[in-house]
């Protein structure tokens, strides 16, 4: 199991909180619950330094906790990134700190229950630090606490969290700096020569920014950006506007930088506002200014040198505080609806075309309703060599993408909407991001019915419904379904409707297998299966041979299973599907064990178990080894029976699992 390492980088410029972080320390090494983690929180005001502070104490820790007991992990969760509604989504939380155990795939649970219950049982068996940022209340964090004594607890939030019921809880409230720590920290980021040769204006720049690291990040910025001029002009033009804005010294340096850059930076500024509340890419920033590259570029470039945005691993950011300005200053300055309503469309544009090229190289040529989106003059396209970066570049901007979709669906841009839920179909196949997904297929039923596209409205019910019968809201889905059926029953006679009739018909199928209701199951495998033969679709023709086969398996009709699965395991093979022949061949092998075939099983159950080594596919391939091991069992050959567990056994721990 790897250990965790969620940690920021350290950017290298610190200074003070040393009674801070001694009190910190000493109640770590106090700590004595024989139960409970120790929990602390930092609180203070926004741009004082929590986060950072945060990430300090969790360095120092990981040192002091090992003290040559093993390694320390640190976990690291924004709870920002996971709102919804105001509201936290704990299960997505949870997935992203499951993520630092080096869960992914189907080793990550999918239910939040059984996600919580994963989360307790990994924490308990390790010594931790987990670092909670941007708490709202106490009630948000308790479900991410760690479930172990030897684990420490971070809370990071900018008021007390009165609700979060621990007397034991060590309460950090941070300060400004002391003019001196401010003092010492600007000469770091902006030079301590210049401050030194007019001693008093520093000073009086100091008290300016009031001890707040954001600001004197801001006041280091224009320094740094001026070059050639005194500090006391600095000085009194930086002072100046601060006190002509009347507001909190927070609000009156954003003003200033943005009152520095141009009127394009600024256009920009006041567009970002506008945009979803995400790391954007920066073509898409491109799309979204309706300028070429090197303007977009210039913009961007102002925005950083102004310290309005950060700019990670491509992708531009505005902090909450900042977008916050930015959006006074969109409707102080002038931004019209309709110039604010086309750069979305732009932006939501550039997302789509890009999702829709990933989904090519991922899934090939398969039945997309949508036209492919236009490129976009000067915003440059996504480069995808092959599945995997294509499949991470979906994952890199899902926030990106699930808002789009929620943004087109406002701006009333419905064929947008649902036509970004084709693509992102794909990613959910790999990364099951369950309320994200829903809203989306959700919204993007909505855009569907609102547009009068009957077609689309079949395909986002019925994707829609899946997530739900995971998630096991059996009802739900089952409305979905119902729905989706009957939309695809007004549909043309065309080989396309044809087509999504036959696959509203095999999810609804789908749906009561995943019950075991497999008599239910079998007329819509048989309809949907008589549609896939009668306009010739060959895949479709395999795939309801296999889930007949399955229906046929689960209601004991052997003989007929057997006759079903093996004639799709010989369309698999023919057409060269990997994936379908490792599929269908396991399911043969099951069914011909039961009767009493367990040399022509066993064959299959290799192959199937070579595929899925090929693949890559971990989780198949601890399955088939279980299988292959019951199987030796049942042959008398305990020594085949205790390896094959075994081997499965050390998979599952690898990949984050159980040992059973």
């Amino acid at each position: 199991m790897r250990t965790p390492q969620q940690l920021r980088p350290d950017d290298g410029h610190f200074v003070g909180r040393e009674q801070e972080q001694l009190l910190l320390l000493r109640s770590v090494s106090a700590w004595e619950d024989d139960e409970r983690p120790l929990v602390a929180t930092l609180r203070g005001l926004a741009g004082v330094g929590k986060t950072t502070l945060g990430h300090r104490v969790a360095r120092t820790l990981r040192k002091q906790m090992g003290g040559g007991q093993g390694q320390v992990g640190v976990l690291y969760v924004d709870l920002e990134h996971h709102r919804r509604d105001g509201g936290v989504d704990v299960s997505e939380a949870l997935a992203h700190l499951l993520r630092g155990f080096g869960l992914r795939g189907a080793w990550l649970p999918t239910a939040v229950e059984e996600r919580a219950d994963r989360y307790l049982e990994l924490t308990r068996d390790h010594r931790l630090v987990v670092v909670i940022d941007n708490v709202r209340s106490g009630a948000e964090a308790v479900p991410l606490l760690p479930d172990s004594e030897k684990s420490v607890a971070v809370l990071v939030s900018h008021a007390p969290l009165y609700d979060l019921a621990r007397p034991d809880v060590v309460d950090v409230h941070l300060a400004p700096l002391t003019d001196e720590e401010a003092l010492r920290l600007l000469s770091e980021r902006a030079g301590g020569a210049r401050l030194a040769e007019d001693p008093e204006t520093a000073r009086r720049l100091i008290r300016l920014c009031g001890g707040l690291p954001l600001l004197l990040a801001a006041a280091a910025q224009q320094l740094r950006r001026h070059p050639l001029r005194r500090l006391v002009r600095v000085f009194d033009e930086f002072g100046r506007k601060l006190r002509e804005a009347g507001l909190p010294e927070t609000e009156a340096v954003l003003d200033t930088a943005y009152d520095d850059m141009s009127e394009r930076g600024r256009l920009l500024y006041r567009l970002l506002a506008t945009a979803p509340d995400a790391p954007l890419a920066l073509a898409a920033v491109v799309a979204l200014l309706g300028e070429d590259r090197n303007a977009a570029d210039d913009a961007v470039e102002e925005l950083l040198a102004a310290g309005l945005a950060e700019v990670h691993d491509g992708h531009l950011h505005l902090h909450g505080l900042v977008r916050a300005h930015a959006a006074r200053r969109a409707t102080d300055q002038g931004l019209s609806p309709a110039s604010a309503a086309a750069a979305r469309l732009r932006l939501v544009r550039w997302y789509l075309r890009q999702a829709q090229l990933a989904d090519l190289v991922i899934a090939g040529t398969r039945l997309t309703l949508a036209e492919r989106a236009d490129e976009l003059p000067g915003a440059p396209d996504a480069r995808f060599a092959d599945k995997g970066q294509a499949l991470r570049w979906l994952e890199s901007e899902r926030a990106a993408l699930y808002a789009c979709v929620r943004l087109a669906y406002e701006d009333t841009a419905d064929t947008e909407a649902w036509a970004l839920c084709e693509p992102l179909w794909t990613h959910y196949l790999d990364h099951p991001h369950y309320e994200d997904v829903l809203d989306a297929f959700g919204t993007a039923i909505g855009a569907a019915a609102r547009s009068g596209h009957l077609a689309a409205l079949t395909r986002m019910r019925c994707q829609r419904a899946r997530p739900l019968w995971e998630q096991r809201r059996f009802t739900e889905a089952e409305q979905e379904l119902t729905a989706a059926v009957s939309a695809a029953e007004a549909l043309s006679d065309e080989e396309r409707d044809r087509r999504l009739r036959a696959s509203a018909l095999e999810f609804r199928g789908k749906l009561h297998a995943v019950q075991e209701q497999w008599e239910d199951a079998v007329p819509y495998y048989e309809e949907s299966l008589s549609i896939h033969r009668g306009i010739g679709n060959d895949y479709g023709v395999l795939l309801l041979t296999h889930l007949s086969g399955q229906a046929a398996a689960g209601l004991g009709r052997l003989d007929r299973a057997r006759d079903l699965l093996a004639s799709a395991h010989a369309m698999a093979l023919a057409g060269d599907r990997e994936r379908m022949t490792a599929r269908t061949g396991f399911e043969l092998g099951r069914v011909l064990e039961r009767l009493e075939r367990p040399a022509e099983a066993s064959e299959l159950y290799e192959a199937a178990l070579a595929g899925a080594r090929r693949r890559g596919s971990t989780f198949d391939e601890a399955r088939i080894l279980d299988t292959l091991g019951g199987l030796a069992e049942r042959a008398g050959d305990e020594a085949a029976a205790r390896a094959h567990r075994e081997r499965a056994a050390r998979i599952r721990v690898a990949q984050g699992g159980t040992r059973r």
